[in-house]
């Protein structure tokens, strides 16, 4: 089943919340804040750990209704220290339903005001990982969304602090499988203090074998006991105090190395994972962006303003250079644009992927000037398409909130967005510090641009990618549109069957084009003028009639692509680096030797004819990446989009 399963939700008299598939609470409407406190922030230090200046991160398994998350923040909104950043990242394999979730909340009213935050960015039904943020109060929400065994060992965050919140582990073994222990191990920070209510042996065994110190300490209400614990670091002898810092004051962001429980053969498996993949994460990392850190972005289309806008929240101090002479000019530059779902029918990392980006453009797009949404009529362009859609239907990634059939065939994606690019585009740059009509001179070993120094640089170019770096094997395709004004004012419509039908208040505009890039450079063109007046003249044949008559333009701009079609998002590969250490790939051995990158240099492109699409979840990683937060996104899912992954392919090709 692709989409996460409900939890069998029912409601005790007195407003408890109970899973009857594991016949356990959420939380006691008696104490259950009050044990949220007591078990888990106080039991890890909270608040007094917030003291330092640097970010916090805490980690969570069973986010259920949210409460530890609001409790966390409530406290978070007294005692945040600095410009520190909180992270909360939490695994969820049942995620309930917005209204639930409003009903969870209401019996403690001190909490209202966050919970209204959070039930109004409350995720989509789907599988994936969903980053929220509210940049005012420094602090991220980060949902795993799937089952605990999926989603754990393809995270990445440093944890300060764990909360074990699964239900019962006599009631939800999957929660407290002993194979999660060293996973957890090898994503904390040291001197990390986790919490659980549950003392049972099996859950002490398998945290300690993990290499945590846990210990048995007074309960809170009913619950005689509970555990407390910490993961030592690697200097004999420290130990937490009670307000949870090392008594030596040692507290840095490395990660511990865990074990593998002996005789659990899948614990050894994902451990195996896991090591190769902390090593390659620590040997390319370069030291983390600050509050303050200066970036500089070439680019500012619809990536670049993105990435702009998201790092500025952050607390990034951010400049823009472009050569252009002001905002929309490129392929950022079309009358209008549409974001909707490209749906596949196997569920794997890569239709995760597509659906992860696609959330969080609606989400980021959300409020945002320049932005109707609208529902999409997708009519299949053949019987593979139709066939492939009544796959999706039959077990579709996404709820009925988002995605219907169509009577006969088709799918209607509900919330899609029509985007005015030059409505959108300048209200995401605003306040950024952007310097149009630039040319760029980029020293990379200095990391300068026209010789002012940077923290890091991110190239948000398009094709101008490919001419830096031919090797990332980016291509352009031109891209036509058509468009007229109509006398006729409608509300926002898409139609879409390989080409895409927009209408808004009295824009008509349709198309597009995917050519190769000729000699001829960036032109319009009566061929594919009339290919999209064949695909218009499908999709809607009144429309059609009219544009015959009407006084239109083309338009032409080129797109960005990669040879799988899938963006490049990350940091900048060392290539010369790459070809001495994996130069074996072309004999065909195996090397698992990590992938070194070029320090503080990175890249966002190659997003094909769904820049609008890509930007915004491009902007999210990027951003974690630059600043070492917890990655919104899977580690399989990250691989597909690596600047490095043509490179290897390219060399067990013997094409490099």
């Amino acid at each position: 089943m692709r989409l996460p399963p409900r939890p069998d939700l029912n409601w005790k008299p007195d407003g408890t919340p109970v899973d009857s598939g594991v016949d356990d609470v959420y939380y006691s409407v008696e104490d259950g804040l009050a044990e949220s406190r007591a078990v888990f922030l106080e039991a890890c230090g909270l608040p007094a750990r917030w003291t330092a200046t640097k970010d916090f991160t805490i980690g969570e398994l069973g986010f259920g209704t949210g409460l530890n998350f609001l409790a966390t923040w409530n406290l978070w909104r007294r005692h945040r220290s600095g410009t520190a950043w909180l992270h909360f990242v939490s695994f969820e394999g049942f995620p309930l339903d917005r209204e639930d979730v409003e009903q969870a909340f209401r019996p403690w009213p001190e909490l209202a005001t966050l919970a209204t935050k959070l039930v109004a960015r409350w995720p989509l039904r789907a599988k994936g990982v969903r980053r929220l943020s509210w940049p005012d109060e420094r602090i991220s929400l980060t949902l795993h969304v799937g089952s605990i065994a999926d989603t754990l060992p393809q995270s990445e965050l440093s944890a300060d602090a764990w909360f074990l919140d699964g239900f019962s582990p006599a009631k939800n073994a999957e929660m407290w499988d002993p194979a999660l222990w060293p996973l957890l191990a090898a994503r904390s920070a040291k001197m990390a203090r986790i919490a659980t209510f549950t003392v049972a042996g099996a859950v002490r065994r398998g945290l300690s074998e993990a290499g945590f110190t846990v210990e048995k300490t007074d309960g809170y209400g009913r619950k005689r006991q509970r555990l407390e614990g910490y993961l030592p670091s690697q200097v004999s002898g420290q130990r937490p105090t009670p307000e949870g810092r090392p008594e030596s004051g040692a507290d840095n962001p490395d990660r511990a190395s865990a074990g593998v429980i002996e005789g659990d053969e899948r614990g050894r498996v994902i451990m195996d994972f896991d090591r190769h993949q902390e090593k390659s994460q620590k040997s390319q990392r370069p030291e983390h962006l600050v509050q303050g850190g200066k970036v500089a972005i070439i680019g500012a289309g619809i990536a670049g303003a993105c990435l702009a806008a998201t790092l500025s929240r952050r607390g990034a101090d951010v400049t823009i250079f472009d050569r252009a002479q002001g905002p929309v000019s490129g392929a950022s530059g079309n009358p209008a644009a549409l974001v909707m779902p490209r749906l596949d029918a196997e569920d794997n990392a890569a239709s995760r992927l597509l659906i992860d980006a696609y959330i969080a453009a609606r989400n980021a797009y959300s409020g945002q000037p320049g932005i109707d949404q609208v529902a999409v009529y997708q009519q299949p362009r053949d019987a593979h398409e139709a066939s492939r859609y009544e796959k999706v239907l039959a077990d579709p990634p996404l709820g009925l909130e988002c995605l219907e059939a169509l009577r006969g065939s088709g799918l209607l994606h509900k919330g899609a967005c029509l985007v005015r690019p030059a409505e959108l585009v300048p209200a995401l740059l605003d306040g950024i510090a952007t310097r149009w009509g630039v040319e760029v001179d980029i020293d990379q070993a200095a990391r300068t641009i026209n010789h002012e120094p940077f923290e890091a640089i991110v190239l948000a170019s398009g094709l101008h990618i490919a001419s830096l770096y031919p090797w990332l094997r980016l291509d352009g395709r031109l891209g036509q549109i058509e468009y007229y004004e109509s006398q006729l004012e409608v509300a926002p419509s898409a139609l879409a069957s390989g080409a895409y039908a927009l209408s808004s208040g009295g824009l008509r505009l349709w198309g597009a084009t995917y050519e190769a890039l000729t000699s001829e450079g960036i032109t319009t063109s009566d061929t594919a003028s009339q290919k999209n007046d064949d695909a218009l003249a499908a999709l809607n044949p009144y429309w059609s009639k009219e544009a015959l008559s009407a006084d239109r333009r083309s338009r032409a701009a080129v797109r960005a692509t990669s040879v799988d079609r899938l963006p490049v998002i990350g940091r900048l590969p060392d290539i010369e680096h790459i070809l001495q250490t994996h130069a074996d790939l072309r004999n065909g051995k195996r090397i698992l030797a990590p992938v070194t990158d070029v320090p503080g240099i990175f890249v966002t492109g190659g997003f094909g004819s769904r820049g609008f699409t890509w930007a915004p979840w491009a902007a999210q990683i990027v951003t974690a990446q630059l600043f070492n937060d917890p990655m919104p996104a899977a580690r399989n899912v990250l691989d597909l989009v690596a600047p490095s992954r043509q490179i290897l392919r390219d060399l067990k090709r013997k094409r490099l």
